[in-house]
């Protein structure tokens, strides 16, 4: 993809993938990791048993993340690379909308490795 001249983007690249093509687009590791937090604390806000979900457990958010203060951010970096693929591709100004934005966690499930052994008597 063309040059970036944004200190939030970190790289940006374009793979054609069936007849669409898919931007891949990686935040600047500050700007991530301002985000990540940001996000974190929001969700665990909106549910502070998060870190209690059972092994297997599951929770989602509501669909509409993307209107909160946490999500501003992320929410701008969203629009922004959209823009930017717009102009790539040569739209122009076409207009944006986040329409939905929501969070799926699973908790971890660990499993036991069976390592198989011999025994020697």
């Amino acid at each position: 993809m063309t040059p970036n001249n944004d200190p939030k983007i970190d790289e940006s690249d374009v793979f054609a993938l069936f007849a669409t093509s898919i931007w891949k687009v990686q935040l600047a590791a500050d700007v991530l990791a301002r985000i990540n937090r940001s996000v974190r604390a929001s969700l665990e806000e909106m549910n502070p048993r998060l870190g209690e979900l059972e092994p297997g457990g599951r929770w989602q958010s509501d669909h509409q993340l993307h209107t909160l203060d946490a999500f501003r951010e992320l929410t701008s970096c969203i629009l922004h690379s959209a823009r930017t693929v717009l102009g790539f591709l040569k739209v122009g100004d076409a207009p944006i909308e986040l329409t939905g934005c929501w969070a799926n966690l699973t908790s971890v499930v660990q499993y036991m490795r069976c390592i198989p052994t011999r025994t020697t008597i």
